[in-house]
């Protein structure tokens, strides 16, 4: 049982769980200056995990957890970094441990489901990747192994996969809208810009590539990319309401000095996000919005000119 106990420290990432049974267990409540600490461990894991660095985040959210392990934040925090990190086991156990601190609390379940999304895809991956062997000139199959890789978060191996689709039709507005989206989140604006306009070439209302487009034109660090008023524009000629063309809409809102309508927009792009169960960008877009009440503007990270 000692044994069992120490190997479940160490996988918790030093959340003291104990080796009670689930009913049993009670937490340490820690002293004021426990508290302290957790709390300055965790703000400082947050601001890691928001800038990217994940293997950071990780090593101080596990410190504010060491001072506080009733700290139901922290460990939603370290589930967060844990699955972007692909650990989705101790991701899953950080937010059951959420989950058994605060019964009432609605994120753990939300992520918990996230985690099971996860293990879906891997496993549609692998079926994906043995059909395209039984068929590897097949354009659509590429396709949708690319589909799953992004959902999946792996964008640069989604992006060989678009490539091979649209070596093999280069019409297929699908294959050039995922493009976009995968080299926009790697910061590849530029060729991004260009598979959104193609995707939209093709097809007018294609939400993913529009969303894209107005989201680089809103956002960009680069002064020759970024023009919100021309997003604001696009925007409000469509009729197409996804999450991410809200949220893109209310960060050019914003970027224009119209905060209270980047507020407002922001509230229908969290509504939106929640309502489709996409609960990371809706806590998110719950981040920028309160920059829009603070009256400021949100810019993205450096582009990269590749």
């Amino acid at each position: 049982m000692q044994a069992a106990c120490a190997w479940l420290a160490v996988c918790c990432w030093g959340v003291a769980i104990g080796c009670d049974t689930a009913d049993d267990r009670k937490p340490v409540l820690p002293d004021a200056a426990a508290t302290r600490r957790a709390q300055a461990a965790y703000d400082h894991a947050a601001k890691l995990a928001g800038a990217g660095r994940l293997e950071a985040a990780a090593q101080q959210v596990a410190s504010a957890l060491q001072h506080d392990s009733t700290l139901v934040r922290a460990h939603l925090l370290q589930g967060v970094v844990l699955e972007r990190l692909d650990q989705l086991d101790e991701a899953d156990r950080a937010f059951s441990e959420a989950a058994r601190l605060d019964p009432e609390h609605p994120d753990p379940p939300l992520h918990r489901a996230r985690v099971e999304r996860m293990r879906q895809l891997d496993a549609q991956i692998a079926e994906a990747r043995r059909s395209l062997a039984s068929s590897p000139a097949s354009g659509p199959a590429h396709r949708a192994l690319a589909d799953l890789l992004l959902e999946r978060r792996r964008a640069n191996a989604a992006l060989v996969h678009y490539g091979r689709a649209l070596r093999r039709d280069p019409l297929d507005a699908v294959a050039h809208s995922g493009q976009a989206v995968a080299l926009v989140g790697l910061g590849r604006q530029v060729r991004g810009l260009y598979h959104a306009s193609e995707a939209l070439r093709l097809e007018p209302d294609d939400p993913r590539a529009l969303g894209e487009l107005l989201w680089v034109l809103a956002t960009s660090s680069e002064p020759t990319l970024r023009a919100p008023e021309d997003a604001i524009r696009r925007a409000e000629a469509t009729s197409v309401r996804s999450p991410r063309i809200l949220d893109a809409l209310a960060a050019a809102y914003a970027a224009a000095g119209r905060y209270d309508e980047a507020a407002e927009t922001a509230r229908r792009a969290i509504t939106a996000a929640t309502t489709a169960g996409d609960h990371s960008r809706a806590h998110a877009i719950e981040r920028r919005l309160a920059l829009y009440q603070r009256q400021e503007s949100f810019v993205g990270p450096p582009v990269d000119p590749g």
